[in-house]
């Protein structure tokens, strides 16, 4: 998503008076990694939870041309875990999140020191240790209205060690609690959904030598509605609005002399939306919307001051908020042997925010800053899906985008790229429930279309072949894994990689193994 989108997937609960037990392993040639995952799930009348957890590790990788990435050695230690409490009026899930992740940084200054291949983070890595707690509620007040009430709150601890693990050269802790109240009616016609939602974000800089972003205190709040009718039989309509201030407060501190006094900012914004569904028959439907929307400039884009990956960033205080406005089409035909969608969106941005590269450097690496001006962005993405016979599946993606600033390119658009893969599926081979077996190709057009004084990236090709086959042992699954990801070793840079500045490629051949127990018991009704 152009703007940023994170979408948080809760952990699926085990079925009814059922309890699960799953392992899954799996080894990666290229980088020498590891992945473990343990999780146990309970589910009874009223009550499902469950517990996950995970290790990754990995060394460094080697790219396309047979260089080791030095220091792209990454450890990741998880758990996971959930409770659902259900009764006849109401829903409540209680999450809470734990990880620990350390990430080398393939940056000049590590690769003098590095001189081994193992797992562990020695020099220049990022430790950033996450604790994340939400409760989402649903309570049925009526036959036709509902009220969700979601919290949430996360605590972000991010440490950059250079050689000292005891003397970060950063050590920040961000904090951020969510609220969010709506309230739902539906009949057979109509949909309407209104509430409040907002953010508070707390940053300070703990005892470090240095800092990227400044302490501050940020608080957003919002008012929403949403309505949806069937107009006719075939035609819906959707339209909604959106209204949100913000306010940030930058505490006074020695921050590059950036900031003699407190400072604050204050936003508010307008949002809406307008669109409608059209049914021509059961497998063809056609879709069209407009909105306009805003989004203001988060911290980084105003103070960023520092390395990333083998760039240096510096934010800019001035800038605005950004408006934009959007149309989209898009037409979909869903059949039982042939599928087609293609959708097409233009979007006119005023004061567009983007990190823009420049002929400056400092500490001999390039400079990047964040700078804003009226933008276009449009494309289009598109996608065939044939079932051939009942064993053949083919589908093929196109994605397509282009952003223009005056009479420049902006910087950072992705490539254009297509996506194939087709899959042979059979069932019922010996001792095999089912096998399946997929050949995808990622093709990248060439990226010619760039800002001053950003790189061109040349186009290329990625072939990955997946296999799976699942069995039991009496009741129990197992679903054996195979892979090899870029088979044919190609040697390429993405436009959007971190890896082009430091003249290393992305990663070259992999072939990996993995398999999955599914232990499954299931209660007497």
């Amino acid at each position: 998503a152009i703007g940023g989108v994170v979408n948080y997937i809760s952990e699926k609960p085990a079925p009814n008076k059922t309890m699960q037990i799953c392992t899954n392993s799996a080894y990666f040639s290229n980088g020498n990694g590891l992945s473990e995952n343990i999780s146990l799930k309970n589910s009874t009348e009223n009550l499902m939870f469950g517990i996950n957890t995970a290790l990754k590790s990995f060394g460094d990788f080697a790219d396309a041309s047979n260089q080791q990435v030095l220091n792209s050695r990454f450890n990741r230690y998880s758990l996971n875990s959930f409770a659902i409490f259900s009764k006849k009026k109401f829903i409540s899930s209680f999450y809470y999140d734990f990880s620990i992740n350390k990430f080398g940084m393939s940056i000049a200054p590590a690769l003098a020191l590095i001189t081994d291949n193992s797992h562990t983070n020695h020099y220049f890595y990022q430790n950033l240790t996450n604790h994340f707690f939400a409760t989402k509620n649903t309570f049925f007040i009526a036959p036709k209205t509902k009220i969700k009430t979601n919290l949430s709150y996360q605590n972000n601890n991010r440490q950059f060690i250079t050689i000292d693990a005891q003397n970060p050269a950063i050590n920040m802790t961000l904090q951020t609690a969510t609220y969010e109240t709506k309230i739902e009616y539906a009949t057979n016609k109509t949909t309407l959904i209104s509430g409040i939602q907002g953010y508070f974000k707390e940053n300070k800089n703990l005892d470090a030598a240095g800092k990227i972003i400044p302490d501050y205190f940020m608080n957003t709040n919002a008012a929403f509605s949403l309505i949806k009718w069937n107009i006719v039989k075939n035609l819906f309509l959707q339209t909604g609005l959106r209204y949100e201030t913000s306010f940030v407060k930058i505490h006074k501190q020695d921050y590059f002399g950036l900031f003699a006094n407190d400072t604050t900012l204050n936003y508010n914004n307008l949002s809406g939306s307008a669109g409608a569904t059209y049914q021509i028959c059961q497998k063809l439907h056609l879709r069209a919307n407009f909105a306009s929307a805003y989004r203001m400039p988060n911290l980084p884009e105003l103070t960023q001051y520092g390395i990333h990956g083998a760039r240096f960033e510096q934010g800019n205080m001035t800038l605005k908020s950004q408006r934009s406005y959007e149309a989209d089409f898009s037409t979909h035909f869903h059949s039982q042997f042939f599928l087609f969608d293609i959708a097409l969106f233009y979007n006119k941005i005023d004061n567009y925010i983007f990190l823009s590269p420049t002929s400056d450097t400092i500490s001999q690496m390039q400079v990047y800053r964040y700078t804003q001006a009226d933008a276009n962005i449009f494309g289009l993405e598109t996608g065939v899906e044939f079932h051939i016979l009942d064993k053949l599946d083919l589908k093929s993606t196109f994605s397509y985008i282009e952003g223009h600033q005056n009479d420049e390119y902006l910087p950072f658009i992705p490539q254009n790229k297509i996506n194939s893969i087709l899959t042979y599926t059979t069932k019922n081979i010996g001792f095999v429930d089912k096998m399946q077996l997929s050949l995808q190709n990622i093709y990248a057009f060439e990226q010619n279309k760039v800002a001053k004084n950003e790189t061109q990236s040349p186009d290329y090709k990625v072939f990955n072949l997946i296999a799976n086959a699942t069995t039991h042992i009496k009741k129990q699954k197992i679903i054996f894994n195979l892979s090899c990801t870029n088979i044919f070793n190609e040697i390429y840079s993405d436009h959007l990689s971190t890896l082009k500045d430091t003249g290393f490629y992305e990663q070259g051949r992999s072939i990996n193994i993995g398999v999955k127990f599914l232990f499954e018991s299931r209660k007497k009704m």
